[in-house]
């Protein structure tokens, strides 16, 4: 897979996976189970706020900030939840932790100043994805919504005879562009019938999507813990 780099995990732990854009030169320099050490564009990409678990010893941390001064390198911070790890023991208690950062270099900084790193919840991930995006995207303007075939309608009997019927109806109007009408009323009619049968989809995920990123961002309660059990 190009704009690709794994580290593969060991059985059931660990993994990472660093994915970018086509018009982005990546160059991998060190990587190991914990940790993926690139060169975006000219500049350094590296890989703790914690709640719950045993407290990190002093001489640890001073060692990784010391190694990080060392370098060079300053943390990008981020945006969405602050934490970017979630554990849960056999007795129930939650660890949450910010394992996962982005690091760069001044130079680095000074190229990208609108660089922003995010958070992403996920329901099947103990790690949160990590976006980093190197400029504000611009809002679009409203347009046209484009119509997309879902695969999932495949799964619905009922699929196969809307198509069926909004094309008999395209080849009773009558008109020199026959195929393009009953293209057209596939399009409107399947439109239609998926909004009655499913629901608005994409308006259902950004909805779970918020409320997964709103159940990681106060502290660890019994009422928090039994909903994140729901999810994950």
């Amino acid at each position: 897979m190009k704009n690709c780099f794994v580290v593969r995990s060991i059985g059931n732990s660990g993994g990472l996976v660093l994915l970018w854009k086509e018009d982005l030169r990546v160059d991998v320099k060190a990587f190991s189970q914990n940790h993926i050490d690139a060169w975006v564009d000219g500049g350094e990409l590296g890989f703790s706020k914690k709640e719950g678990g045993c407290i990190r010893p002093r001489k640890q941390m001073e060692v990784f900030v010391s190694a990080i001064d060392y370098c060079g390198l300053c943390d990008l911070g981020f945006i969405e939840s602050k934490f970017t790890w979630l554990y849960q023991t056999t007795s129930g208690v939650q660890i949450r932790e910010r394992l996962d950062r982005a690091l760069a270099t001044l130079e680095w900084r000074s190229l990208y100043p609108m660089a922003k790193l995010h958070h992403f919840s996920s329901s099947v991930l103990d790690h949160s994805p990590l976006s980093l995006h190197l400029i504000q995207r611009q809002k679009k303007r409203r347009t046209r919504k484009m119509f997309r075939f879902e695969s999932m309608w495949l799964k619905d009997s009922k699929c196969e005879k809307v198509v069926k019927d909004a094309w008999e109806c395209g080849q009773l109007v009558g008109s020199d562009w026959v195929l393009q009408e009953c293209l057209e009323r596939c399009k409107a009619d399947l439109s239609t019938w998926n909004v009655s049968e499913f629901g608005h989809v994409g308006r259902t995920i950004m909805e779970l999507q918020s409320k997964l990123e709103w159940l990681e961002f106060p502290p660890v309660s019994t009422k928090i813990v039994e909903a994140l059990q729901h999810w994950y």
